[in-house]
C-alpha cells in the first residue's frame, strides 16, 4: 500500500511539471481535508470541474464533512461497482 507521505510527494512533483495539474481552490481543499484528518485525495473529471475525492477514517470523516462545505463543497455517498464497464445506451 503506498502511504500518504508519498503520495503528496507525487502530487508536489505533477504540480511543479505543469501549472494546470491543480488550482489554488484545489490546493486549499486537500489541505483542508488532510489537517481534517483525511488519509489522502483524488482529483477526478477530465478538467475544468474541479472535482476530487479525499477518503478519510471513519472518525476523522464528520470533521470532514463539517469543514469541506464551509469552502462551498459538498458531500456526495458512493460506491465501488466491480463488474466492470456496461453499455448503459445502445443508440
Amino acid at each position: 500500500m503506498t502511504s500518504a507521505r508519498s503520495c503528496t510527494s507525487h502530487w508536489e512533483n505533477k504540480k511543479r511539471r505543469s501549472a494546470l495539474i491543480s488550482s489554488p481552490d484545489v490546493d486549499r481543499w486537500y489541505a483542508i481535508a488532510r489537517e481534517s484528518g483525511a488519509l489522502g485525495g483524488k482529483i477526478v473529471g477530465a478538467g475544468g470541474g474541479d472535482s476530487s475525492c479525499s477518503t478519510a477514517q471513519v472518525l476523522q470523516r464528520r470533521r470532514c464533512a463539517r469543514r469541506l462545505p464551509r469552502e462551498g463543497l459538498r458531500e456526495m455517498s458512493y460506491a465501488f461497482d466491480y463488474d466492470g464497464a456496461k453499455v448503459m445506451l445502445n443508440v
